[in-house]
């Protein structure tokens, strides 16, 4: 059974709609359709949100994102001599016009 919803757009919301419409010939309702559930497609069935990347990595650790006892003694170790290095780098490669 369809239903029929009323929405209040914003000028920037009104003028993608316009946009869109025109760019794909779709009309209004084709559009909202296909942006509703693309939305719905990318924030899951659970409706919680995550952490787009999380445990993507070989670490190991599924949990390495969210779990804070892995992030214990984090950034402890600050050397300066480190970030030197990196900006050496950095320059290198970006060129001697970096820092301006």
């Amino acid at each position: 059974m369809a239903k029929t919803v009323h929405a209040r757009l914003d000028d920037q919301s009104e003028a993608a709609l316009r946009r869109l419409r025109r760019d794909t010939g779709l009309g209004d309702s084709e559009l909202l359709r296909r942006g509703l559930r693309a939305l719905a497609a990318v924030s899951g069935s659970s409706g919680a949100r995550k952490i787009i990347g999380l445990g993507a990595f070989a670490s190991g650790q599924p949990d390495l994102g969210s779990n804070k006892k892995h992030l214990s003694g984090f950034g402890k170790s600050y050397s300066p001599s480190s970030f030197v290095a990196v900006g050496i780098l950095a320059t290198r490669r970006l060129g001697p016009n970096f820092n301006q």
